[in-house]
């Protein structure tokens, strides 16, 4: 999400996908803290290298942080 930190208030109050799962600005800003935080972990990877080469544990970080709609 570029530029979230640029307002205040983010623009955006929820985010959701066509099978109902749903990530609020809330939680926007403790995935983007736990991107980075993956990332000083495994020593810098970005976020899209770490999808490509560790995609699984991309998908425990992205599962933590969206709620799934029901």
């Amino acid at each position: 999400m570029e530029d979230w930190y640029t307002t205040r208030r983010p623009l955006i109050e929820e985010f959701e996908t066509a099978d109902g799962a749903e990530l609020d600005g809330k939680r926007v800003d403790r995935l983007i803290q736990a991107m980075a935080q993956f990332s000083a972990d495994n020593g810098g990877i970005s976020w899209e290298q770490a999808a490509q080469e560790r995609p699984e544990e991309v998908n425990q970080i992205l599962a933590v942080h969206w709620e799934v709609g029901t």
